[in-house]
């Protein structure tokens, strides 16, 4: 499954392909994003699940007074269930 990230945190645009049903375990050096991405798919599968605007938080400061750019998680539409371990 794609993943498409937009302004989420220090996010402007990212892909990601995660597996279904399998563990996906990402790992790079400190301040790539790896937090931003898990919170953003997190926030997005919750948003959908319970009509929220957690999304609305991880809006990265540069964009705060900009109203139509929002962040966007477009793929994980069908996510049911999301664990994020740190």
């Amino acid at each position: 499954m794609k993943i498409r990230i937009q302004n989420c945190n220090n996010i402007d645009l990212g892909e990601i392909e995660i597996k279904e049903n399998t563990l996906n375990i990402k790992h790079a050096i400190n301040g790539t994003g790896k937090s931003t991405i898990a919170k953003a798919i997190a926030a997005s599968v919750n948003d959908y699940k319970n009509k929220s605007k957690e999304l609305d938080q991880l809006r990265p400061y540069k964009l705060r007074a900009d109203k139509e750019a929002t962040p966007v998680v477009e793929g994980c539409e069908t996510v049911q269930n999301f664990l994020n371990f740190r």
